[in-house]
């Protein structure tokens, strides 16, 4: 702890009440106080001599005149008619004591602002043994997260809020990415081990992370600097995105073609690794009669995929049919329950033990509410479940450390089932190699996977994940536009919170008590590239202003002489061949 004393900026004040945890200050003409400033205040212990060090953070400030009676007396003042005198106050949240000792700071104390190692006692910075950049605060000095907060060590999970279009929530996340894969104050072995995924939900925003920037300017690059970050973009990414159609040559359905990857999925992989439920995301109970329907089925496709002949499922029922496609084991089960209640079924016996091999007792329309929901999901994933997917179209997240997974132009259900199949690839990897090197899932419009109302498959994954993901080295970096509508046990889960612009009435929300001050009238204000952000060690929330990104975020924003640069050196080598 510093001894080292900034600017005097003014005095404890004796009209206003000053307890251990708050002060007011009244501030001297010549100095320029600011919400957000941090503060030192040096007092002694009037027992033992021992000095005692207060810090604190400015988050209001007042000027009014004095020795006026009226409102009107203001203008008076202005043209110099009426004697005044200027009162600017400053109010001052402690959030240190150093030692702990919870005394009121005495009125005529002064009061200074706080700098160099003072500053990042302060905020906790100096004991944060992993500091992560959190973005440049008001004064231009760097803020820092606290990474043992974040991967895992003492707690895991971001959680990230705000209006969509104006809180720049994936923005946010690309840089939390960006400064855990390049900052220097992180461990090296963190960094070469750590993996993203990331999906993208906004057309083909994130295709291009691996691009330079052409909206990079010289103060953004020095703003990268202040926090010790290169501004560059990614360097090592990988894109994946769905098949274009259900036949022919596997070709990504994007714009952009090169070094996009097709992922997708056969019906032996979906069989063998218990995929299916996440076509079914329907708020139904998981206790439902629908739900043992659906696990009757999930457990004969398992005992199909351990005899399958080179990957290819052939029934047990006694029909002995071979299915390659959702869209066949549909038709299979739609043909059984036909024929199970045709009076003149060929071979009743036959069909009504098919019946039961597949949906057990279960009543017909119980069994008919299912198929209708497998009918419904199957025309939406049909263009990435094909019979021709193999291996090589598995997402293979491990190869590189950015994974982008692009699903923006896939109905919901689509969505869901690629987001959880991907999950829960990565957590039982997790779970049966006992790896904990993190993985950092960045989910978009969390709201809409895990809601607070309502069950279903995905929702209950992202809850393993959150309650115990962090001692698997799985971290969820969830961005959602409401809090309040995320399940409860996620959003309180997560040790960092941060937040751009709020809507008025989310704001109000039980999820955002930590917003203290002038905070939440703050947050209903913020500009893009403004963010509010809360950690543990830290009991007042921090405002940052984080850098014009150095990626680009769309095709637009590519910069034309580094593609033409590359371009370059691919012809130089050709000639050189």
């Amino acid at each position: 702890m510093t001894n080292e004393t900034g600017k005097k900026i003014g005095i404890v004040v004796g009209t206003k009440d000053s307890t251990p945890l708050e002060c007011w200050v009244g501030i001297e003409e010549v100095a320029c106080v600011q919400l957000d400033d941090v503060v030192q205040i040096l007092a002694s212990n009037p027992e033992t001599g021992e000095q005692i060090a207060y810090y604190g953070l400015v988050d209001r400030v007042e000027k009014t005149l004095e020795g006026i009676n009226f409102h009107s007396d203001s203008i008076r003042v202005s043209e110099g008619m009426l004697p005044y005198s200027l009162s600017y106050l400053a109010h001052v949240t402690i959030t240190r004591i150093e030692p702990e000792i919870y005394t009121p700071p005495h009125p005529g104390l002064s009061v200074y602002r706080a700098s160099g190692e003072a500053f990042d006692d302060a905020l906790f910075f100096s004991q944060m043994k992993h500091r992560l950049p959190a973005g440049l605060l008001q004064n231009g000095q760097p803020a820092w997260f606290n990474f043992d907060f974040i991967d895992g060590t003492k707690g895991g999970h971001v959680s990230i809020s705000g209006i969509s279009g104006v809180a720049t929530k994936t923005s946010y996340t690309l840089f939390l990415l960006h400064g855990i894969f390049n900052a220097p104050s992180l461990p090296e072995s963190k960094q070469r081990n750590a993996h993203a995924i990331i999906f993208n939900v906004k057309e083909e925003d994130l295709l291009y992370l691996d691009q330079p920037n052409n909206g990079l300017q010289e103060k953004h690059i020095a703003m990268y600097k202040k926090l010790g970050l290169p501004a560059m973009p990614f360097q090592d990414v990988s894109f994946y995105a769905p098949c274009e159609s259900e036949k022919g040559e596997m070709v990504p359905a994007t714009v952009k073609q090169e070094g996009v990857k097709v992922y997708g999925w056969s019906l032996y992989r979906i069989a063998k690794e218990g995929l299916l439920r996440f076509l079914f995301n329907e708020d139904d109970n998981p206790s439902s009669n629908l739900s043992f329907v659906l696990d009757r089925v999930c457990e004969r496709l398992l005992e199909l995929s351990e005899t399958a002949d080179k990957q290819v499922l052939t029934t047990s029922d006694g029909y002995h049919q071979t299915l390659k496609s959702l869209q066949d084991l549909h038709n299979h089960l739609q043909m059984i329950l036909e024929e199970s209640e045709d009076d003149e079924c060929p071979d009743p016996q036959l069909a009504n033990r098919g019946k039961r091999y597949w949906f057990g007792s279960n009543a017909g329309g119980t069994i008919k509410a299912f198929l209708r929901r497998l009918d419904y999901s199957v025309q939406h994933v049909k263009a990435f479940v094909r019979p021709d997917m193999r291996e090589a179209q598995k997402v293979d997240w491990q190869a590189r450390q950015l994974t982008v997974i692009d699903i923006n132009q896939l109905h919901a259900k689509a969505q869901m089932f690629v987001v959880g199949s991907v999950l829960k690839q990565i957590f039982e990897y997790k779970a049966t190699h006992r790896d904990k090197q993190p993985v950092f899932i960045v989910l978009d419009e969390l709201n809409r996977y895990a809601p607070r109302s309502g069950w279903s498959p995905i929702k209950e994954m992202l809850l393993d994940i959150a309650e115990r993901g962090r001692s698997m080295g799985l971290i969820l970096l969830g961005a959602q536009q409401t809090a309040s509508e995320v399940e409860k046990r996620i959003v309180s889960n997560a040790a960092i919170r941060v937040n751009g612009r709020l809507d008025g009435a989310e704001a109000s929300a039980k999820e955002y008590d930590y917003l203290r001050g002038t905070f939440k009238q703050r947050a209903m204000i913020l500009r893009p590239g403004s963010m509010i952000i809360q950690q543990p060690e830290l009991s007042s929330p921090l405002m940052v202003n984080v850098p014009w990104p150095a990626w680009a975020t769309r095709a637009a924003e590519v910069d034309d002489r580094a593609s033409l640069s590359k371009l370059e050196q691919e012809l130089a080598q050709d000639l050189d061949l």
